[in-house]
């Protein structure tokens, strides 16, 4: 998703640790090597919800377990309420 993101507007992509973080933006700047117009330098890879806070649009992508995504649905709320 984030590397399809690059393709229209600068993206954040939020990791729950730094070697999740690492491992994300691997995987994304990869992809983009694999998507006509993505863009890696539009993407941004980040373990700080506040890094999220001018952002309008936040689409989550965790595991479906509760307890990880509620945590992480939580910061994101907490960090940009309008978004």
């Amino acid at each position: 998703m984030a590397a399809v993101s690059t393709t229209a507007a600068d993206t954040i992509l939020l990791a729950r640790s730094e070697a999740s973080a690492w491992r994300a933006e691997e995987k994304a700047v990869a992809a983009c090597t694999k998507i006509e117009g993505a863009d890696p330098s539009r993407l941004r890879v980040t373990t700080d919800p506040n890094d999220l806070v001018d952002c309008d649009i936040v689409v989550e992508s965790v595991v479906e377990e509760l307890g990880p995504k509620g945590e992480v649905l939580a910061s994101v709320a907490e960090a940009c309420p309008d978004a």
